[in-house]
């Protein structure tokens, strides 16, 4: 049953207030009461009906449009009633409601400026049997300083599972509630209130709070709890911060939001993946098909799988590298195929406490993406449309043409050479000498384009609510051409709950479709390395210009297409049932199946014409599919008995997973025209692989809370994998947690009156990590080169390990969280150390056994993360007219290698050093130019001229600290919301993006001809121009030279919108209209030469984005 009340002559008032309340009582609420109010005085409480045979449901509408007050009433009263004759001609308010309602078995009430509906009150025999039923609670949320009704506020009953939200006026109805029930009260932004059952509440204010600790549940996967509850390390990213980033990637949005989240976008091609750490690198390996430093995702309960769906098509377009270290992640982001408009919240889960529950997945922190759900309501219908452009805003600063060609011939003179070759194009006179081109502008100067539009359906009665949305965004590049990222939408989400409120169900469905027209080929280092006065790359009918001197020309690859196509279902079912009160039996059952084709064309056209006849058209096709499902079965029991409660979980995991994959390379095509064919090749080469992965699991946690003041919170859990052989595929993990609000303590309170809010917590656990790849402990073979009798035979390739088992992660935290005057300060610091054991790393084996190393072991290296994190949110100001509120966090990590037994004699000789950081690079040390030869010179430590592994230093090339800086300002109708993100960190510099030394027939810094050596005696930075390679260049481009501060602030994001006032929408007969226009990657400042701090790569960095879009509410 609904409550309905009519407003500005439509069925029911505005839902749209529901969004914006979710942030800070948007004050254009404010100015909404107040034109309510001067409306209602205008018209008066003189009432004029004059018509026979109209219903109720008429005459309350006519009540409204003249008095402009609102009517509030049950359809089950008024469905049933019949029809009347009315000859109200401007009586009182009062006077015309007992004449309508006379005849009809109902009375009303007037409080404030709300007409309540309700039943004559019962006889005395009706009063008796009403003693022993149940009762219908009815009531008006509002906000208790502004009046506004509040649309969307959590009302419940305490210790039960029966629940509702307010509509769009702040009404509520909640059917078949105890008498002695108590109902709670909650919404964001405002203290929570718990009242005793009664049939009609009335008006209920609420009270304005300046914390969201007691308001907002964290969601922990499978359970939520009270943030000012919690035990346990989690962020939170909300839906309406996700909306005020222009971002296609739902990890995008997490950029200097979470301390501890460090995120590094590997490129700017739309499509690219991300790097994610939370909390430093556990794991040795860090390879881009067997990195075990990945976090567990989590969507709607279904677990994620980030791995890139992408063959060796992909990984040119979408390369590795991130940081100048060589690790990373290539090809295209899973992620991409997830629609940000549809996230209603992500959670970071960071220490032992938050991820221990989830066992071995865990190990690495975990990511839990909630969509977004239907609520209480008429339909209600929001479109957001949003267009924009991005430019690569930072360039290099290169020679031009003549400082070019003064490099070029001075280098000729320093190495002897009067007669230039035949090859020097661009000094002998094939290349014209007075031709200048800006390549950086031709080649990743233009402007890539996006554009976004969504739609949703949503709303539904207090026991089954719907959302439906749908959604579109293309992106295109930078790059010469027309390409382009594309993704359509769909997602659906269905609430249930019975009428005797036993049995609740909950069914989301998101799936989308994408392609991606790109080229295998990233043109932004040719655009730094191209000479000046190269030839034009395309003729005046645009195609590729062969001139003289041009045997590669670089717009060959744009000629190339690279085409796929991809497709991701996850679909998610929860259903539970209440068989007594406090005890829950639930299963959760979840399907993903996502799946990308692609190819790639290497046509015989696009090469130089005198060797075409040589070439052969190619084309690689690629196949990739993961589909995987879980059930999870769950018992929960809750109990509240004084000042203590309980609540306990057992629960199960069933999970499986399949994945394939597919690369074939196809050659000999007849036609350019039949290269989509592969049968029209005429020769084929398979490479073709498929796994399974099967996890299980048995949990269990048990949370005590005693008069929410000491909380002490338990987990456990076994896990079974079948990655690791079978005498280590079963392990226990677990972790306890605990809480003091030593702010409810009487002596504090009384002491500390500024002092709103204490918690002292802690936690401490052990989780394990699979993350490796699957059949890593068995015998494996690969068919023998060569054969016996006409026979292929096979090799072995891997030994059996029946050993091979978990790798271990040990947390342990402490934190203090602190509110002052009211919590309008908030802070929390966190310390933190996790120690990564049992890595998953090979072992080296003597040659006598016929392998190198068994890549199934597990090394007695171990790995320290330790890190201090601060978060601070403060309500700076807060008026009717104007708030600012900021939330700053800061984090100090520090990684180190404690132990790596025999590491010498191991592959990872080169890249570690036992008590450095993991992070780090083995470099020569630089001294400089010597004034005497012109070449650059480093150390030799050990001075035996022998310049190897022994003359390395480490270098670290993590961050020192790192963070962001979020403000949220609004002024009436007028929000501005930026985040600075900022990093303290060494990197790659420009420099290393120049393979030749000065002097080769490529483009330099134009800093180089001021710093150069000229002759003897010099004191100079660059070396002497030269186009011939030499040891010292060599050993120059593996030392500390090519490495600086790379250190940035960067303006992340920005919105700027304007809600439009209640006057104007509603001429539109419309709920809500609001305009803005967002950035992305806006300014960057930094002292970091190269094209960006943070991929510090010559690849396409992340782009500046400016956006302009409109969102309406109907």
């Amino acid at each position: 049953m609904n409550i309905y009340a009519f407003n500005n002559a439509i069925g029911v008032l505005p839902r749209w207030l529901r969004q914006t309340l979710l942030v800070m009582k948007i004050t254009t609420l404010i100015l909404l009461t107040a034109l309510l109010q001067v409306s209602a005085a205008s018209f008066g409480q003189k009432v004029t009906i004059v018509k026979n045979n109209i219903a109720l449901s008429e005459v309350f509408k006519e009540i409204r449009k003249q008095t402009g007050y609102n009517v509030l009433w049950q359809p089950a009263q008024v469905n049933g009633t019949k029809t009347i004759n009315l000859q109200i001609k401007n009586q009182n308010l009062d006077d015309a409601l007992e004449q309508i309602l006379s005849s009809q078995g109902l009375e009303y009430s007037i409080e404030e400026e709300t007409v309540m509906i309700k039943p004559k009150a019962p006889s005395f025999l009706d009063r008796v049997v009403g003693v022993f039923a149940d009762i219908n609670v009815v009531g008006v949320v509002v906000d208790g300083e502004t009046g506004n009704a509040l649309a969307g506020a959590s009302v419940k009953v305490k210790g039960g599972n029966r629940t509702t939200t307010t509509a769009s006026n702040g009404a509520f109805y909640l059917q078949g509630v105890d008498e002695d029930a108590t109902i709670e009260i909650s919404f964001i932004g405002f203290k929570s209130v718990e009242l005793k059952a009664a049939k009609n509440l009335g008006t209920i204010k609420l009270e304005v709070s300046f914390s969201d600790l007691n308001e907002v549940e964290i969601n922990k996967g499978y359970y939520t709890e009270k943030r000012r509850l919690s035990t346990g390390s989690v962020g939170r990213v909300t839906a309406d911060e996700i909306s005020r980033q222009p971002v296609s990637n739902p990890l995008a949005a997490l950029y200097g939001r979470v301390p501890g989240l460090v995120i590094t976008q590997v490129t700017g091609v739309p499509g690219g993946n991300f790097n994610i750490e939370i909390r430093g690198q556990n794991s040795l390996r860090k390879l881009t098909d067997n990195n075990g430093n990945i976090p567990l995702y989590i969507i709607d309960g279904v677990p994620f799988s980030s791995t890139p769906l992408n063959t060796a098509a992909s990984q040119t377009m979408y390369p590795l590298g991130v940081n100048g270290t060589g690790s990373g992640v290539t090809g295209a982001s899973p992620f991409n195929s997830i629609n940000p408009s549809d996230i209603e919240s992500i959670e970071i889960l960071k220490d032992a406490d938050a991820t221990a529950i989830y066992g071995s997945r865990g190990a690495n922190g975990v990511v839990l993406i909630t969509t977004k759900r239907g609520k209480t309501g008429q339909m209600q219908i929001d479109a957001n449309v949003y267009s924009g452009v991005g430019k690569v805003t930072r360039k290099l600063d290169l020679l031009n043409t003549e400082e070019y060609l003064e490099m070029r011939r001075e280098a000729f003179k320093n190495d002897g050479i009067n007669a230039l070759p035949a090859n020097a194009y661009d000094l002998n006179g094939t290349w014209d000498q007075h031709k200048y081109t800006d390549w950086q502008k031709e080649l990743i100067g233009g402007t890539a384009k996006n554009t976004d539009a969504q739609i949703s359906f949503s709303g539904g009665t207090a026991n089954s609510q719907y959302r439906f949305g749908g959604g579109y965004h293309k992106e295109s590049t930078v790059f010469p051409g027309d390409f382009a990222d594309q993704r359509a939408s769909s997602s659906l989400s269905l609430s249930n709950t019975s009428p005797n409120q036993k049995f609740k169900s909950q069914i989301t469905v998101n799936y989308s479709i994408g392609t991606t027209n790109l080229f295998v080929e990233d043109l932004t280092s040719k655009a730094i390395n191209l000479a000046p006065n190269a030839p034009d790359l395309l003729d005046g009918d645009g195609n590729l210009n062969w001139a003289a001197g041009v045997s590669q020309n670089l717009l060959r690859s744009t000629k190339n297409p690279y085409d796929a196509r991809f497709i991701n279902l996850i679909a998610n079912g929860n259903f539970g049932y209440q068989f007594i009160p406090g005890l829950i039996l639930k299963a959760t059952m979840g399907y993903t199946n996502a799946m990308r084709k692609e190819v790639s064309k290497d046509k015989i056209s696009t090469y130089l014409p005198s060797i075409q006849e040589f070439i052969q058209n190619s084309s690689i096709y690629g196949s990739s599919l993961i589909n995987s499902w879980i059930i999870e079965p769950q018992l929960i029991w809750s109990k509240q008995f004084q000042k203590n409660k309980i609540n306990a979980l057992i629960g199960g995991t069933f999970q499986d997973q399949n994945s394939e994959s597919l690369s074939q390379y196809a050659s000999g095509f007849g036609s350019e025209a039949l290269m989509d064919n592969i049968s029209a090749a005429l020769n084929v080469s398979n490479n073709y692989s498929t796994a399974k992965y099967r996890y299980n699991a048995i949990y269990t946690r048990i949370n005590y809370d005693y008069n929410n003041k000491y909380i002490i919170n338990l987990t456990g859990r076994r896990d079974g994998s079948s990655r690791f052989g079978p005498n280590r595929q079963f392990a226990n993990f677990g972790a306890i947690g605990v809480a003091w609000i030593f702010s409810e303590e009487k002596l504090i309170k009384n002491s500390l009156s500024t002092l709103s809010y204490g918690k002292i917590r802690g936690s401490y656990g052990i989780t394990g990590s699979d993350q490796t790849r699957d059949y890593a402990f068995l015998d494996s073979y690969n068919p023998s080169t060569g054969k016996y009798g006409g026979l292929q035979g096979l090799g072995p390739t891997q030994l059996y390990n029946p050993d091979f088992g978990w790798e271990v992660n040990k947390k342990l935290e402490m934190a203090l969280e602190l509110g002052f005057f009211k919590e309008r300060i908030l802070l929390t610091t966190a310390w933190y150390r996790n120690l990564s054991s049992s890595q998953l790393v090979g072992y080296p084996l003597p040659p006598s056994t016929g392998f190198t190393s068994l890549p199934s072991y597990n090394l007695d290296a171990t790995v320290q993360n330790t890190g201090f994190e601060l978060e601070l949110n403060t309500i700076n100001i807060k008026t009717q007219t104007f708030s600012w509120t900021s939330a700053i966090n800061f984090s100090i990590p520090k990684n180190k290698l404690v132990s790596y037994p025999n590491l010498a004699g191991s592959s990872y000789a080169s890249s570690y050093v036992v008590g450095e950081p993991l992070a780090i690079v083995k470099l020569y040390r630089y001294i400089g130019v010597n004034p005497q030869t012109g070449l650059y010179e480093v150390q030799d430590v050990d001075n035996n001229n022998l310049y190897n592994a022994a003359d390395f230093h480490a270098v670290f090339m993590g961050a020192k600290f790192n963070g962001g800086f979020n403000n949220s300002l609004k002024w009436k109708w007028i929000q501005l919301d930026f985040l600075l993100q900022f990093s303290k960190q060494l990197g790659r510099n420009y420099l290393s993006l120049f393979v030749n030394s000065p002097g080769y027939m490529q483009n330099q810094p134009k800093e180089i001809l001021s710093n150069r050596w000229r002759g003897l005696g010099d004191l100079a930075s660059i070396q002497k121009f030269t186009q011939t390679s030499n040891t010292t260049y060599n050993r120059y481009n593996r030392s500390d030279a090519l490495y600086s501060d790379a250190s940035f602030i960067r303006l992340k994001n920005l919105s700027l919108a304007y809600q439009l006032p209640k006057v104007i929408v509603d001429m539109a007969k419309i709920k809500a209209a609001r305009i803005y226009i967002q950035g992305q990657n806006l300014l960057t400042i930094t002292k970091y030469k190269g094209l960006d701090p943070e991929t510090q790569a010559g690849t396409l960095p992340p782009l500046f984005f400016l956006t302009g879009g409109v969102q309406l509410t109907f």
